[in-house]
């Protein structure tokens, strides 16, 4: 559990060897790359960083890949205290 807002990361192990789809979700909402949100691709995982986290961004967050064979997904829980406050 975070005590101030730093960038947040959620990592997700997963195989690439069939063609697939990866969809990160806050809650149930589909979240895209931007000025809050980035996605990060290599080797067998998949990271979403939330930049400038704040409370307002304490949720579940859900990964779901999907892949001719079928599909998977890993969820977990952000709890953010209170902003960063420098100083």
């Amino acid at each position: 559990m975070l005590q101030y807002s730093t960038p947040q990361f959620y990592t997700v192990l997963m195989e690439w060897s069939t063609p697939h789809t990866v969809i990160l979700l806050q809650e149930n909402k589909e979240l895209y790359r931007g000025r809050k949100y980035e996605m990060l691709f290599w080797d067998d995982r998949a990271s979403l960083v939330i930049k400038d986290s704040e409370p307002s961004d304490s949720a579940k967050y859900r990964c779901e890949l999907s892949t001719p064979l079928g599909r998977v997904e890993s969820t977990g829980s952000l709890i953010v205290y209170s902003e960063y406050s420098p100083g």
